[in-house]
């Protein structure tokens, strides 16, 4: 998908140097097909992938639209440390992408994927949740969820009160992120 002529969107990708690891923002929709394939690797026995999108409600309040904004440089930098440390919490992990939409992102586009291949399933399925909930912890990604109801919209924490998390790997991510 091509933007039209004359419009300027902004996108930034980090691909590490070591492990061919890519991390990036971007103000165009996200491509799930070609993240997914470009985890692709003869190694690999598995691949999971995770596509976060806009729903159009949240607490009976119809949603519009998500909007992002990041500090990019220190983004990126998360991402890719995050996809390191991955790495070394299971190491058969063959590639790894993720991707996160900045800008508007629509009811029923995706805001962020994560994909990860590896030789056995169960590191990739574990691997792609960890870095979701690491993302939604760390990165300097913030949210704002614009209703239909209301003149403005909300900015949004990426672990609100009350939200819990499920078990990853032994460990429990609690109320706003916090290990417990």
């Amino acid at each position: 998908m091509s933007p039209p002529p004359d419009t300027h969107f902004y996108a930034s990708t980090y691909t590490d140097p070591h492990t061919g690891d890519v991390s990036a923002l971007s103000e165009l929709p996200l491509d799930l097909q070609a993240i997914t394939a470009s985890v692709r690797d003869d190694g690999a026995g598995a691949i999971c992938s995770f596509t976060g999108t806009t729903r159009d409600s949240f607490e009976g309040k119809r949603v519009l639209r998500l909007s992002y904004e990041s500090y990019t440089p220190l983004c990126l930098k998360t991402f890719s440390t995050t996809l390191l440390r991955a790495r070394s919490r299971w190491p058969d992990l063959k590639k790894l992408a993720l991707h996160h939409r900045l800008g508007n992102v629509p009811v029923g586009e995706a805001s962020i994927v994560v994909a990860v291949s590896s030789a056995h399933r169960r590191a990739s399925f574990e691997a792609c949740e960890w870095v979701l909930e690491e993302v939604k912890r760390e990165a300097q990604v913030w949210k704002r969820e614009e209703y239909a109801e209301e003149g403005e919209g909300v900015w949004k924490e990426n672990f609100g009160r009350g939200m819990e998390r499920g078990v990853v790997r032994g460990d429990r991510v609690g109320e706003k992120g916090g290990r417990t």
